[in-house]
């Protein structure tokens, strides 16, 4: 996997500040940032922004749009036992890997936890995730799974899947709210980094 260091500098587009999503990528833009992403799911507000539109605003702004981050309801599925519960959550992240490809935006931020007591590392899991990655190939998608509360999974499914199509995405304030030893996940995963 190739490191990227010569992707243009870059924020998220939701950066803290609550104003219109075009006034955030003027001043994304102003800042001297060159690229931004998205949270993958409509803009609430007066009016509400369809999230294909927002891609739009991204580009029409003359910036780069990176990666995007999908989001993560159910994504504790992806370990269950319950074949049923597994596919629904697969299916939704097929769809999303579509609608990158689609518009050509290269990366694909996921989680693969969402609650502070993760489940168990399994095989469901592993091969729920692989089944993503596989599409994500297929599609010429990224996929960076970012730290959140337990490390564990992630040492886990990067340790098992050595693809070219998955990575890492650090996201620092996740572990130094939650991590005992602070940017070890880093110094391990760092040459995943996506």
């Amino acid at each position: 996997m190739e490191l990227c260091h010569n992707l243009p500098f870059g924020i998220f587009s939701w950066f803290g500040w609550v104003m219109p999503l075009q006034k955030r990528l003027e001043l994304i833009r102003q800042a001297g940032f060159a690229s931004t992403s998205l949270w993958w799911e409509d803009e609430m507000g007066t009016p509400q922004i369809d999230r294909f539109r927002m891609v739009c605003m991204v580009r029409d702004c003359g910036l780069n749009l990176d990666n995007v981050h999908v989001p993560y309801d159910h994504i504790d599925d992806i370990w269950s036992e319950n074949k049923s519960c597994r596919n629904n959550i697969i299916n939704q992240y097929l769809i999303w890997i579509d609608e990158l490809a689609q518009y050509s935006i290269p990366t694909m931020v996921m989680h693969i936890m969402d609650h502070f007591y993760p489940p168990l590392p399994n095989q469901y899991g592993l091969e729920s995730i692989e089944r993503i990655v596989a599409a994500a190939r297929e599609a010429g998608v990224l996929i960076a799974i970012e730290n959140t509360g337990d490390v564990g999974l992630i040492d886990y499914v990067l340790t098992h899947i050595d693809s070219d199509h998955v990575g890492f995405c650090y996201d620092s304030s996740h572990d130094w709210l939650y991590s005992a030893k602070k940017a070890r996940i880093l110094d391990k995963w760092g040459h995943r980094l996506l």
